[in-house]
């Protein structure tokens, strides 16, 4: 599933690169959906899919233009990912330290939730195409997480369907994400699509 929406994603931001520029040049509002798919960190022994499933969630963003192809955003956004079923995880920790594993390991079935608020820029290099840039905190909005300083890049591109009205998809990578379970911060991987009023 993730290979075939990211092939869509680039197939449809290829498109983008032929349309024409014609939309207003002001601020603009955004709303839309998000997939989140954690990175498979194991740079210290540990896998963030283990603790996490593929999540989801929506964001809102401002932009306010700085100068003919630069923009500063500001954006919401609530995000979370489904828990694995510790059974497994428990089994093998315990079976590598040589011990019983216990009849009745932990549940984990919290919700991983997540509140980003985050600052950035947006530089459009094509028409509609742009590279953006982003760091802030994703607030604690579960019994699993903690607030987190996040950062991290985005590539993306807009569909314009009328002067002020246009769709936007987007995909990126944001880091530095925290839970009270998983010892070290994760990177997760995102797709967007938005409507956007621009003024």
């Amino acid at each position: 599933m993730k290979n075939r929406l990211l092939f869509i994603f680039f197939g449809v931001i290829g498109l983008i690169a032929f349309a024409g520029k014609a939309s207003a040049q002001g601020p603009s509002l955004s709303l839309g959906p998000e997939v989140v798919f954690p990175w498979h960190n194991t740079s210290h022994g540990y896998e963030s899919d283990g603790y996490y499933r593929d999540g989801g969630g929506f964001s809102a963003m401002f932009e306010l233009p700085l100068a003919d192809k630069i923009k500063f955003t500001l954006s919401a956004a609530y995000q979370f990912y489904e828990p694995v079923d510790m059974t497994y995880v428990y089994q093998v920790y315990y079976t590598c330290l040589g011990c019983t594993v216990p009849t009745q390991p932990p549940v984990n079935n919290s919700t991983f939730a997540y509140i980003p608020l985050t600052a950035g820029f947006k530089y459009y290099f094509y028409k509609y195409l742009f590279l953006g840039i982003e760091a802030g905190d994703a607030i604690n909005a579960g019994n699993r997480t903690v607030n987190s300083f996040i950062y991290g890049g985005s590539f993306g591109g807009e569909i314009p369907l009328t002067k002020h009205n246009l769709i936007e998809l987007s995909t990126g990578t944001e880091d530095g994400f925290k839970s009270t379970i998983y010892d070290y911060p994760i990177t997760q991987i995102y797709l967007k699509a938005a409507y956007k009023y621009q003024f």
